[in-house]
């Protein structure tokens, strides 16, 4: 069965994986939902952001996705 999210790509501004609490960072537990319903993830700092002459915001990311250790 296709998700109806599968074409859906999603961007999270994060502080860097290696210090994020997966048990207690929100930001983390709505990028592990959107994961589990087949959206594309993308990562993004705020150092990576950019304004564009009062249109728009831009960034870099890094598309990724979600490994969990048990």
């Amino acid at each position: 069965m296709v998700s109806q999210f599968q074409n859906i790509r999603v961007a999270f501004q994060m502080d860097p994986m290696e210090t994020v609490n997966i048990d207690g960072d929100t930001t983390f537990a709505l990028a592990e939902v959107a994961q589990a319903r087949g959206m594309e993830l993308f990562e993004y700092g705020p150092q990576h952001l950019s304004y564009n002459e009062g249109r728009e915001i831009l960034s870099h990311t890094q598309s990724g996705y979600l490994r969990f250790h048990t």
